[in-house]
C-alpha cells in the first residue's frame, strides 16, 4: 500500500476512534495536530495495530461484562494513545491527522455527490 492508502486508513480509523468515543459518551480532548514520530514508520504501523487491539478488547468486555467492567478511563485513555500514535504516523508520512481528517470529509462528500456513499470497497 502507498503512502496515499495508508493516509485513507488513517482517515477511516479516525471515524472508528469518533464513534467509539461518541458511543461510550467519552470527550477526548485530542487536537488533530502533528507530533514528531518517536518510532520509526513499520513500529508505528504495529503500535496503531496493538492499540486498537487493546481498545477492542476494553470495548468487547464492557458489552459482554457491563459498562462498569471497564472504566471509562481506560477506555479513553486507550483511544487517546491510539491517537497520539496515528498522529505520529500522519507526522512520518509527511501530513498530520487535521489533514488526514480534511480528506476523508471530502471523498465522503464526493461519495454522497455520486449517490455511491453506502457499500464497501475503494473503487466506488
Amino acid at each position: 500500500m502507498d503512502a496515499s492508502g495508508v493516509r485513507a486508513e488513517l482517515g477511516d480509523a479516525l471515524w472508528y476512534v469518533a464513534l467509539l468515543a461518541r458511543a461510550h459518551g467519552l470527550r477526548l480532548p485530542f487536537l488533530l495536530q502533528r507530533v514528531e514520530p518517536r518510532h520509526d514508520g513499520d513500529e508505528l504501523f504495529i503500535k496503531i495495530v496493538a492499540l486498537s487491539g487493546y481498545v477492542a478488547g476494553r470495548v468487547k468486555k464492557r458489552i459482554r461484562d457491563g459498562a462498569d467492567s471497564v472504566p471509562d478511563s481506560v477506555i479513553a485513555d486507550a483511544l487517546m494513545d491510539l491517537l497520539d500514535v496515528m498522529a505520529q504516523a500522519a507526522t512520518y508520512l509527511g501530513t498530520s491527522l487535521s489533514t488526514i481528517a480534511k480528506e476523508n470529509l471530502a471523498k465522503l462528500a464526493d461519495r454522497a455527490e455520486r449517490g455511491v456513499l453506502r457499500g464497501s470497497g475503494d473503487h466506488r
